[in-house]
């Protein structure tokens, strides 16, 4: 599994990119049934089709990670979010985590994605045919 980075420009325009999540369109893949996020994108004229598990611009297919698909991810944990919880212990930096299609994988401490090489390539194959 490669190791995918995120710069700080990147991450800041993702949180303010998720600011706007809840006010955008949103759909469901006729093929898949899953729902994706209608996301602008830098030229006026695109738009791109962004679930928490990828994305179909130019930059997330060069880096397997993008700010529209942060974006999602980061309006999608806040919408999840239990008053109070913030008090409760979370896991560690050093600690695996499980894949976020629940198919049972773990990922490392060290990736910065949210779900295993599979669901990924799943994930791609589904985003490739939108």
């Amino acid at each position: 599994m490669t190791t995918v980075s995120v710069s700080p420009a990147m991450q800041a325009k993702a949180e303010a990119l998720a600011l706007q999540v809840p006010l955008l369109s949103r759909g469901r893949s006729k093929a898949t049934g899953e729902a994706f996020v209608l996301m602008p994108g830098s030229d006026p004229s695109t738009a791109h089709y962004t679930t928490v598990y990828g994305c179909t611009c130019a930059g997330f297919k060069r880096r397997g990670v993008c700010t529209h698909q942060l974006a999602v991810s980061i309006a999608d944990r806040a919408s999840h979010r239990v008053p109070g919880a913030e008090h409760q212990s979370t896991a560690s930096p050093t600690s695996w985590r499980p894949c976020v299609r629940k198919c049972g994988a773990l990922l490392p401490p060290e990736s910065r994605l949210c779900y295993c090489d599979d669901c990924y390539q799943r994930v791609s194959r589904v985003l490739d045919a939108a």
